[in-house]
């Protein structure tokens, strides 16, 4: 007589860490349009392990004494309203090919859910298509936005008709854009303050910006700022990447410091210092988010592709815990939200 095996669920312990991540490379066979990802064991400790926070929450389904589903959960500071809070960002989550279609992921993700209610305030998460459902469905969570995404195409050539609409900011003469070395008390300022224009976003506070970008295993990124009377003015974090197969710069945070002038100034154009610098031949620049000031860079040449051509939307999804935290109008203008928040690039 067969054995019959039940399926369990349980947190991760240390000495399970090797079977998850041999788990996750397992599953490692969806198409992928936006960057890498490498889950070799630096990036895994990375991820969850070193953020800022020192703690992340992990969740898997047994079979068999096997690993047959994962949910990760990392936990950042988060501001609402001008008050600190904790809020958890699910992500690499998945069940094992040959055990799909058996509602595993929605027993795992029912007792994920039911088990991180008591360590953050908020979740938020980008799903694909396959785990959406799941998310709406039975984990109550909220469809906030589907991040706009623009491209600034740098070869193809567009009619002037178009350009006669959005035209791109020229720099003036008290102005100046620079590459960092490092990552500065000046450059963290501007972060904070951007950050404040709006009611809800992940603090990006020097912790959070040396693990993401300085300490990052996933490649270089560069700081590049607007220097206006030389006080930086404005900031963006870029990356030197391959999209569509196509070399990309992709800007995976943005900050200013009073006016978005300096900002669309920026966008405009950093790519000619980062081209000229590190002899680079890129051809377009990728840029996402939600912010009450995004659409602004479609008047200084960036196109916004329409979401029916969108291969991955990147759906912005947030439940509240019912801890302490209550917000009752989920409105996209007041979120900051950037690529930076996504766990891709």
């Amino acid at each position: 007589m067969n054995k019959v095996y039940e399926l369990k669920f349980s947190t991760v312990r240390e000495t399970e860490i090797p079977k998850l991540i041999d788990a996750i490379s397992e599953n490692l066979d969806e198409k992928l349009y936006y960057g890498t990802r490498n889950f070799d064991i630096k990036y895994w400790y990375w991820q969850y392990k070193l953020n800022p926070k020192k703690q992340s929450y992990l969740y898997v389904a047994w079979l068999n004494n096997q690993i047959v589903g994962y949910y990760h959960v990392v936990v950042y500071n988060f501001v609402a309203n001008g008050r600190n809070y904790v809020i958890g960002n699910i992500q690499d989550v998945a069940v094992s090919k040959k055990h799909q279609g058996k509602g595993i992921f929605k027993k795992l993700s029912k007792f994920a859910n039911s088990e991180i209610n008591k360590h953050v305030d908020a979740l938020y998460s980008f799903p694909n298509r396959k785990s959406i459902n799941t998310f709406l469905k039975y984990d109550n969570f909220e469809l906030i936005d589907c991040m706009p995404v623009y491209v600034l195409p740098l070869k193809l050539k567009i009619p002037l008709f178009f350009f006669s609409k959005h035209k791109k900011e020229k720099i003036e003469n008290n102005n100046k854009v620079v590459v960092f070395d490092n990552l500065n008390k000046e450059i963290c300022e501007v972060f904070e303050k951007f950050s404040k224009f709006h009611k809800y976003h992940i603090l990006k506070d020097k912790d959070f910006l040396n693990w993401r970008y300085v300490n990052s295993p996933k490649g270089r990124f560069f700081f590049v700022g607007l220097m206006t009377d030389n006080k930086i003015s404005s900031v963006i974090v870029v990356k030197h990447e391959k999209v569509y197969g196509l070399e990309s710069f992709v800007i995976l945070d943005f900050a200013f410091v009073d006016n978005v002038l300096d900002l669309k100034k920026l966008i405009s154009n950093f790519y000619f210092v980062l081209n000229k610098n590190y002899s680079l031949n890129v051809n377009f620049v990728l840029l996402a988010g939600i912010s009450h000031y995004i659409s602004d860079v479609t008047k200084c040449g960036y196109i916004q592709i329409p979401k029916i051509f969108l291969p991955r939307k990147l759906n912005f999804l947030v439940r509240l815990t019912g801890k302490s935290l209550k917000i009752d109008n989920f409105k996209p203008s007041d979120w900051l939200v950037t690529l930076g928040d996504w766990d891709v690039f």
